[in-house]
């Protein structure tokens, strides 16, 4: 970044799904530049659809979690876990985009 902050950028946006994970050392490399991170307004942006349709989850301590994702790993999975804050053995991961639509066609 040092040759983009030298060019003068005041802000940069935080596009990929990892860059947030680098947000802190950014700011304490430099301090003076604004940091979008797309990420929270994405996450804003489905709680509001999700509180408009209904479909927001109440209390689900216990309950199985599905993960939707388009690419699994075993990094993925202990990352999860550490985010999570819970043994996720239990977690059903799943892959394919078909799954994800049909999915999301009978929640409606």
């Amino acid at each position: 970044l040092d040759e983009l902050v030298a060019r003068g950028i005041d802000t940069l946006v935080l596009g990929c799904t990892h860059y947030p994970l680098l947000a802190d050392v950014i700011r304490m490399c430099y301090p003076g530049l604004v940091l979008v991170d797309s990420a929270v307004s994405t996450a804003e942006t489905v709680l509001k659809i999700l509180t408009e349709a209904g479909m927001l989850a109440g209390d689900t301590a216990g309950d199985r979690i599905h993960i939707w994702l388009s690419d699994y790993s075993e990094n993925f999975h202990e990352l999860a876990g550490r985010i999570l804050h819970r043994d996720i053995d239990d977690v059903l991961f799943t892959v394919r985009l078909e799954e994800l639509v049909q999915g999301m066609a009978g929640k409606t």
